[in-house]
């Protein structure tokens, strides 16, 4: 969002040894068409460099922005970056073309208000829908009920959760993919956001989202299918590790969102978590609290990273 008090940025990240060119074209829901100037067109990134875009200067006070980004010479990654006056930051890793038809994104231990951020990047409307996959229940997203997103625009949509959730967005059947992403709202006024998973995984690596003490680390797991999974937690020490608890079973209910035991997280909070199903698939993502007099000054989401098949312990 560009809104008062609000920065945005486009974050372009160039890692290979060439140049890369690209365009950036700004999706909102408040103008009729897609906004795209002279200095977002035909951009040149230097090899192994980054730049930051400020969205601010070509989309002012729009409630929504997303941003595509075409590349026509290299390759580049993308990610979103939103900077509140009144303190904390947020950041989205960017979703890659094929747009998905199925975005599940997992969070947590929150103050319960939910934004769900969707961009339709097509030429035609498209009809979108989201489920909550509570603790206790699923439930339909009320917000997004016979929603309709039109030609080239994004939009945000509120909603309210209780405790580990994850919400799964789907487009109208037979209609195309979009790009969405959920942001959620600390107890300390702090923002976290993420983009999804497009499927579950049978294994996965969570990276801690915690940035110093004192802390309250969190981690959920999400299962959107129809049977229950079995899931194996497991510290991954670092270089100044000592002795680590070891691994936990957590079992999850189909269609449910459940934390990780509180005593297991609090005992390597900066560690990563190693988290493997012994049948089925799930998706987890790292939802924390740091700093402050209570440790609860900043809040962070972070999405798990999936191990590829060959790669599974």
């Amino acid at each position: 969002t560009t809104a008062l008090h609000q920065d945005a940025y486009a974050v372009i990240m160039d890692p290979f040894a060439t140049a890369a060119v690209f365009t950036v074209t700004l999706y909102n829901d408040d103008r009729p068409a897609p906004v795209n100037t002279n200095d977002l067109t035909d951009v040149t990134l230097k090899p192994n460099h980054a730049m930051a875009i400020r969205l601010n200067a070509s989309l002012l006070d729009a409630q929504t922005v997303s941003a595509r980004v075409d590349v026509s010479i290299g390759r580049v990654a993308a990610a979103s970056l939103g900077v509140d006056e009144n303190g904390g930051i947020r950041a989205s890793v960017g979703v890659p073309f094929p747009l998905p038809h199925r975005v599940i994104l997992p969070g947590g231990f929150d103050q319960g208000r939910t934004d769900l951020i969707i961009s339709n990047a097509s030429p035609g409307k498209v009809g979108v829908g989201a489920t909550t996959f509570g603790r206790d229940a699923e439930q339909v997203v009320g917000s997004l009920q016979d929603a309709f997103l039109g030609p080239l625009s994004a939009a945000t949509f509120q909603t309210n959760t209780d405790g580990p959730s994850a919400v799964v967005v789907v487009p109208a059947e037979g209609g195309p993919g979009v790009a969405a992403a959920r942001r959620t709202f600390g107890l300390a006024s702090d923002q976290g956001s993420t983009t999804g998973a497009s499927a579950p995984g049978p294994a996965w690596i969570v990276l801690p989202a915690i940035s110093g003490a004192p802390s309250h680390p969190g981690l959920v797991i999400a299962n959107p299918g129809s049977q229950a999974v079995s899931v194996t937690l497991s510290f991954l020490p670092g270089s100044g590790s000592t002795s680590l608890p070891g691994p936990i079973t957590v079992v999850v209910p189909p269609g449910r969102t459940v934390g990780a035991p509180k005593d297991f997280l609090d005992a390597a909070p900066d560690a990563a978590v190693l988290a493997v199903a012994g049948a089925g698939t799930f998706v987890p993502a790292a939802a924390s609290y740091s700093l402050g007099r209570e440790g609860i000054a900043t809040f962070a989401v972070a999405l798990g990273v999936p191990i590829p098949e060959a790669w599974i312990p």
